[in-house]
């Protein structure tokens, strides 16, 4: 076996048992996270951003709308960030997991976590540009 060869082959295995968990896990995500529901009262919209990403954006007939953020980083916390009156601003962002003591309400956060709350802001601006969808009200 030429030098070339085992150097080809010291770079292949590596790549093809990294790679190939890799391109199933995102394949899974795809599956799982990519989804379109339609309901009276709500729409809602789900898509994949990454191996483990992903984001939940939902519009209730009532104006009001929120997002599920999960960063693609698993040791990452996700954001739930909800927009009550359907004005388009983040009035409250809480962890996905960890705990109620986390919670940050625009009224009284704001200025302690204005960079939080302008991004969750940008994201949801951006969903909302994205899905423009509006639900059927419920009887």
């Amino acid at each position: 076996m030429s030098k070339m060869s085992k150097l080809a082959s010291w770079i292949a295995v590596p790549l093809v048992f990294v790679g190939t968990p890799l391109i199933i896990a995102k394949g899974c995500s795809i599956i799982l996270y990519n989804d379109t529901i339609n309901k009276p009262g709500y729409h809602a919209e789900s898509f994949s951003t990454g191996i483990v990403g992903h984001t939940i954006y939902t519009k209730y007939s009532d104006g009001s709308q929120d997002a599920i953020v999960v960063p693609d980083l698993p040791w990452s916390r996700g954001r739930f960030h909800q927009d009550l009156d359907g004005d388009g601003l983040v009035d409250r962002i809480r962890p996905v997991r960890g705990g109620f003591k986390d919670i940050l309400i625009r009224s009284i956060d704001y200025q302690s976590h204005k960079e939080e709350f302008d991004e969750a802001d940008k994201q949801l601006k951006e969903l909302i540009q994205k899905y423009p969808s509006t639900p059927e009200k419920s009887n």
